[in-house]
């Protein structure tokens, strides 16, 4: 025993001797120890609350061992995709970045918009609770609409064509349309209007039926195609291609009539300026 004893011996020694050398050194350790402990033993309360929390951190744990495990055991795989993730999340940061710093001025904006929408948002509440009662009769409604997928195609290919054809009347129409109107509007509503000139209104009598045409039977047809006074007294009958805005003579400025050319009407077929001086 004595020989074992005799390294440990001299080891000791020489701890001794080193603790003796550094004198210095180990009553500035012992005289903070002594702070230290002095310190701990006025928080002592604070301190066994401490040591009881932990325990019971460290009990709750060790209760939740299994699980920890599991999750340690995952953690590997999530790691491997977290970094994937990450390196993803920095292309996209940089992608951003100018995006982000459009937003800067932007945030007075959305600042003021958040504020409002935090008071219209509960008085919203009562209209989307109305809208979700309306989705099963919505629902049931497109639902009703499937049968009817394919005469709706049908009729929107038909109505593609019909619209197609229609575009040389439309055309027409663009053209003639105030034509129209004003004739409608003449013969339901009678537009009357007074003849006046520079001296005031004046009385215009029209002859309402050409008297080549109060013949019945072949004379009267004879005097249609030979008029006894052409330039005075004559009736023109086909005159079907008539420009918009020849159903009167001529304006002097020559905004009227329209001469569209011979694909739509013809002058021929309008009334000449004759008409203003016979």
């Amino acid at each position: 025993m004595l020989g074992k004893l005799d390294p440990g011996l001299a080891q000791l020694d020489g701890v001794s001797s080193e603790l003796a050398q550094d004198r210095i050194a180990l009553g500035q350790f012992v005289h903070t120890a002594s702070t230290a402990a002095t310190a701990i033993a006025s928080r002592h309360r604070d301190l066994s609350s401490a040591v009881q929390k932990t325990a019971l951190s460290l009990g709750a744990i060790a209760r939740e061992r299994s699980a920890l495990a599991d999750m340690l055991a995952r953690m590997p795989p999530v790691l491997a995709q977290a970094q994937g993730t990450l390196a993803r999340t920095g292309a996209a940061l940089t992608a951003l970045r100018p995006a982000l710093r459009e937003i800067l001025p932007a945030a007075p904006s959305l600042d003021e918009f958040l504020s409002r929408a935090n008071s219209v948002l509960p008085q919203a509440g009562p209209v989307v609770a109305r809208l979700v009662d309306q989705l099963p009769p919505l629902n049931e409604s497109m639902v009703g609409l499937v049968p009817l997928q394919l005469p709706a195609v049908r009729a929107l290919g038909s109505t593609g064509q019909a619209m197609k054809d229609l575009t040389p009347i439309l055309q027409g129409f663009r053209f003639y349309g105030a034509d129209f109107i004003l004739g409608v509007l003449s013969g339901l509503a009678g537009v009357v209007a007074g003849e006046y000139d520079g001296y005031g209104h004046y009385v215009k009598n029209n002859f309402v039926q050409n008297y080549q045409t109060l013949p019945a039977g072949p004379l009267a047809t004879l005097l249609n195609d030979h008029p006894l006074a052409p330039d005075v007294f004559n009736v023109r009958t086909r005159l079907m291609r008539r420009c918009p805005g020849g159903d009167m003579p001529p304006a002097p400025d020559g905004s009227s009539p329209w001469v569209l050319g011979q694909q739509f009407c013809s002058p021929q077929h309008d009334t000449p300026l004759s008409v203003d001086f016979r």
